[in-house]
């Protein structure tokens, strides 16, 4: 079983996003930098949060996991879901970047590699 497969697994529940158009939106969220990192200088208000934060910064109920890894797709899944037990750490070894971002898409968190975690507003 690959490490994707068991991301879907702990979730249990979770859309994978078919739509073009909406995929083209949430990536259009990221504005990275030449190292794969989140530029946070085109962000609002970025800070580095715990991992405990990860609920209540997103502010909502779902939202958008995206990987580094073009090879999967992006998903749409419940928050709590994420964060119940130990699934946060199922889903941040997909890749070795992943994000997350908010299902009005106003607010992102980025995992990066060297365990960085980084919540910001993104601009409209």
């Amino acid at each position: 079983m690959t490490l994707y497969e068991e991301c879907l697994e702990a979730l249990k529940e979770y859309t994978i996003i078919e739509d073009k158009e909406l995929e083209k939106k949430l990536f259009s969220k990221l504005k990275l930098t030449f190292t794969g990192k989140l530029d946070f200088t085109k962000y609002i208000n970025p800070r580095t949060i715990s991992f405990d934060e990860i609920p209540s910064f997103l502010g909502g109920k779902d939202c958008y996991i995206i990987w580094d890894n073009a090879e999967y797709p992006i998903l749409k899944a419940d928050i709590d879901n994420i964060m119940y037990e130990d699934n946060i750490y199922e889903v941040l070894a997909v890749g070795f970047n992943t994000w997350f971002i908010s299902a009005d898409m106003t607010r992102i968190i980025e995992y990066y590699h060297e365990n960085e975690l980084t919540a910001a507003y993104t601009n409209p």
